[in-house]
């Protein structure tokens, strides 16, 4: 689902409310993003084409509390993209542009 959570649960690793994207739009070869997680875990952090065709997948561990992460994006040309957050419970998609 496209900025928004497909699932909402207890049991999720993170606070899908709280995922922020930054900078936004980008010049950089980078994309970072915070969240707050509930408990320690690995999740995964997708990146999409405006067509939902998957460009990069990572594996992201995070711990409670506020998670600072960053992906590198210096191979994806200028465009719209979509960040996605999958712990297996619940997922969460913020769009982002790269200039």
């Amino acid at each position: 689902m496209i900025d928004g959570t497909k699932e909402t649960s207890d049991d999720a690793a993170f606070v899908a409310e709280s995922l922020s994207l930054f900078p936004n739009p980008t010049f950089n070869s980078d994309i970072s993003f915070e969240l707050i997680a509930r408990n320690n875990k690995t999740i995964k952090a997708s990146i999409y084409d405006t067509k939902g065709l998957l460009l990069t997948r990572e594996s992201v561990n995070i711990l409670r509390g506020l998670n600072h992460q960053t992906m590198a994006i210096s191979d994806l040309p200028k465009g719209l993209y979509l960040l996605s957050l999958d712990d297996g419970l619940q997922s969460v998609s913020k769009l982002f542009f790269k200039n």
